[in-house]
């Protein structure tokens, strides 16, 4: 063994979650010619199909850093592991019929989940669409009993100036009673803009509110999506006997 190949096999011996070997894809493939961290099946799957192989282990594989070599490491997540393995013992029990219905069993359970997670994508955003239209709604009517308020009291300051007025028998100048009026008037006005812009405040925390939690359920979305492509395209390779498994058994 030489200088290179002991280092290889140094660096290999570092790999994490079953991977043992370090491969170099292809330029053209999504690798780029780098080397990345597998396992026996997608070395296997990789030597075998090339470029598509590497697409397949770089869609199934999580893409994480070994903090070891500084190689990226395409470990297969667990659900995804038990089921390769799932089908590996199917096959290799002889029963490639019944393998391949399971594949196809697989796949359209996939596709279902699939249609289920883009039904509920359009009903959680016609939830936050809704809870918008609340809250728009809702600070609506807030600045509509404001804008009440204010010009009741403004009324009021200005009936109680001619009450005054009245009872004193002009004794109370007109200009004190506006002098008086002209506070009242400050005084509600200040409180107006301030009330407004805390409902405005208010408003916009809602609708933040809202929109992060928007965000929150469409990533969990997407990463449930994401993996649900990633079985069904397992599941195909199952079902139609193109993946490692199927064409393996094919030999003997």
């Amino acid at each position: 063994m030489n200088l290179a190949e002991k280092h290889l096999s140094k660096e290999s011996s570092k790999g994490q979650h079953g991977d043992t070997y370090l491969t170099k894809t292809t330029k053209t493939g999504p690798g780029s010619g780098k080397m990345w961290h597998v396992n026996s099946q997608e070395k296997t799957l990789m030597d075998i199909y090339g470029k598509q192989g590497e697409k397949l282990v770089d869609s199934i594989g999580v893409g994480t850093m070994n903090p070891y070599t500084g190689i990226e490491e395409k470990w297969i997540p667990a659900a995804i592991a038990v089921a390769t393995f799932a089908m590996n013992v199917v096959e290799g029990s002889g029963q490639k019929n019944l393998s391949r219905q399971a594949g196809a069993t697989q796949s359209a359970l996939q596709d279902s989940k699939l249609k289920n997670l883009a039904e509920q994508d359009k009903n959680i955003v016609k939830t936050a669409d809704a809870q918008k239209k609340v809250a728009e709604l809702e600070t609506q009517k807030t600045f509509e009993g404001l804008t009440k308020a204010v010009s009741q009291k403004s009324e009021e300051s200005e009936t109680s100036a001619k009450q005054t007025i009245q009872k004193t028998g002009g004794m109370v100048s007109a200009s004190g009673i506006s002098e008086q009026q002209i506070k009242d008037q400050e005084s509600l006005q200040d409180l107006y803009e301030s009330t407004s812009q805390d409902t405005v405040d208010q408003y916009g925390k809602m609708i933040g509110q809202i929109e992060g939690d928007l965000e929150v359920k469409k990533a969990d979305l997407k990463a449930q999506k994401e993996q649900a492509i990633a079985q069904k395209a397992l599941a195909d390779q199952q079902a139609n006997q193109k993946g490692f498994f199927g064409n393996l058994m094919d030999m003997f």
